[in-house]
């Protein structure tokens, strides 16, 4: 069974996420920021990240995913990832195109 991982410092989001996700058949865990991400994908295999950009509540530039990112790259995790923020910006969201070098639309 395919596994989620949802990181978001929000429990109301991460709990959301996962009840639709367990609904349709996933199996999903959660971790509330990028530390215990980085634990969590040493440890367990994960088929999809589910990343908020945002972990502290004056923070809205995006850089904390962006430096997760980062780290998840030098694990040499190839994890397809999914961005999410309730502060959407155009600009953050064309450093992910451009860290990754192969956006979707």
């Amino acid at each position: 069974m395919d596994t989620i991982l949802v990181i978001d410092d929000q429990a109301d989001v991460r709990m959301a996420a996962i009840v639709a996700l367990n609904q349709i058949g996933y199996q999903c865990i959660e971790a509330q920021g990028p530390e215990q991400a980085l634990e969590i994908i040493s440890s367990t295999a994960i088929s999809l990240i589910l990343l908020d950009m945002n972990f502290k509540l004056d923070t809205t530039s995006g850089a904390e995913g962006l430096r997760f990112l980062q780290q998840l790259q030098t694990l040499s995790a190839n994890i397809p990832v999914v961005v999410m923020t309730a502060w959407a910006s155009v600009d953050v969201a064309v450093k992910d195109c451009d860290f990754y070098n192969n956006c979707r639309p």
